[in-house]
């Protein structure tokens, strides 16, 4: 029994459906933590940050989606989200994916610009792909 989608137009998102995020970020700094613990406060259940690629994946190529449905899982979330950045050249490539009760869904981005700045568009980029997804 897959849970109802509001309709467009109709208030969307976490909260509108009880439903609880986990998430895992690398490259970010904790980026996506900070900016999603202070939209969804309590619907944000844990936030994993890692330095480099968490162990996990060390030696394999990394699977976004897979971490995504791992820290879900874990957290007994309802939805996992995974982001990672990685600065290339003057800017961040950003990888995001989100698992929730209606599916996977996986993206690559561009963040302009690299550093500090460059991470708080990744942790954007991911809550704007968070809310679209929701939708």
């Amino acid at each position: 029994d897959q849970p109802a989608r509001p309709r467009p137009g109709n208030r969307a998102g976490l909260a509108a459906r009880r439903w609880r995020l986990a998430t895992t970020e690398i490259g970010t700094r904790g980026s996506v933590a900070a900016l999603l613990g202070e939209v969804l406060g309590e619907r944000l259940i844990q936030a994993t940050v890692h330095a480099g690629v968490p162990g996990v994946a060390a030696g394999r190529r990394l699977d976004l989606t897979a971490l995504a449905r791992a820290i879900r899982d874990a957290a007994g979330a309802d939805v996992g989200l995974a982001v990672r950045a990685r600065t290339r050249g003057g800017d961040m490539a950003v990888s995001i994916a989100v698992v929730d009760p209606a599916g996977e869904h996986a993206e690559r981005r561009v963040a302009f610009l690299a550093g500090a700045m460059g991470r708080t568009r990744a942790a954007l980029l991911a809550a704007a792909f968070l809310q679209a997804r929701l939708r």
